[in-house]
């Protein structure tokens, strides 16, 4: 309903003493065109890290409603993220947020997320983002 983003579902993780661990988390959700017709309605998705986007993962998904056409009812929209976990305790989320504060409200359903993290790099990338 708002320009923050709003965590949909969220786990905390907590690696052991003087481990990295390195994550991957995708997220998914259905999202419904919330029908103002002769508009265009901008949203995001993102995992985010304690309120903050986990570099990369923000995507973008836009609504239009034209009385002229019969548009979508619902569409998926997900997405990805792989990142090196220090040793401290975080909350990981899949979250959403309206693009500016005239959109309309959005109606989300069935979200799922999925989080796998291991004490050595998934996929072998140096160039994994870093998050302090």
């Amino acid at each position: 309903t708002g320009t923050a983003w709003d965590p949909l579902l969220s786990v905390d993780v907590t690696p052991g003493a003087g481990f990295n661990q390195y994550c991957m988390v995708v997220c998914s959700a259905d999202a419904g065109n919330p029908y103002v017709f002769g508009s265009s309605s901008d949203y995001h998705i993102a995992v985010t890290m304690a309120g903050v986007v986990v570099g990369g993962s923000e995507r973008r998904f836009e609504f239009e409603a034209d009385p002229n056409v019969p548009d979508i009812n619902w569409i998926n929209v997900s997405t990805t993220a792989a990142f090196a976990l220090p040793a401290l305790a975080r909350t990981i989320s899949c979250s959403v947020r309206k693009d500016t504060v005239s959109d309309p409200n959005m109606t989300i359903t069935d979200s799922s997320m999925s989080m796998v993290c291991e004490d050595i790099e998934i996929d072998n990338n140096p160039a994994l983002p870093q998050i302090p």
